[in-house]
């Protein structure tokens, strides 16, 4: 019986090894970080003055955060547009995305990589045909 286990025990720790050093060793191993390459979207909130001028107030606002978060609190004039009510979201502002056609949009979420604002970025570009719209990288706060 103890012959058995000792041999289990080395099996063990041999599979153990070879997994590990796979790990580090495999030339197809998954990376261990994500690299976020900037896009020319992304605006940095202390860029936002620069690209917009002093239009901050005829810029749309889109809020990409859950309903709960912006219902707490949310930019004055943002709309919500969410991942998950994402068609009724889009056909409930239609006449806010229509008359947009000719202004900055700035899409805001929590946080600086947040990956929603980047997905309903996308979205109103490619489905709505806006341009520019903008991701904002850092606090939305800041533009109350």
């Amino acid at each position: 019986m103890k012959s058995t286990i000792w041999q289990a025990g080395i099996l063990t720790g041999l599979a153990l090894i070879f997994a590990i050093g796979s790990v580090f060793l495999h030339p197809k191993r998954p990376a261990w970080y994500e690299i976020r390459v900037a896009t020319p979207w992304d605006l940095p909130v202390e860029k936002v003055r620069e690209v917009v001028g002093d239009r901050v107030d005829e810029i749309l606002w889109v809020d990409a955060r859950k309903e709960a978060a912006y219902q707490k609190e949310h930019r004055k004039g943002a709309i919500l547009i969410t991942k998950e009510d994402l068609g009724g979201s889009l056909v409930k502002h239609q006449d806010v995305l229509q008359a947009a056609r000719d202004k900055p949009v700035i899409v805001y979420c929590d946080g600086r990589n947040c990956d929603r604002s980047r997905e309903i970025a996308e979205t109103l570009r490619q489905i709505a045909g806006l341009e520019p719209v903008y991701i904002l990288k850092g606090n939305w706060r800041e533009f109350r």
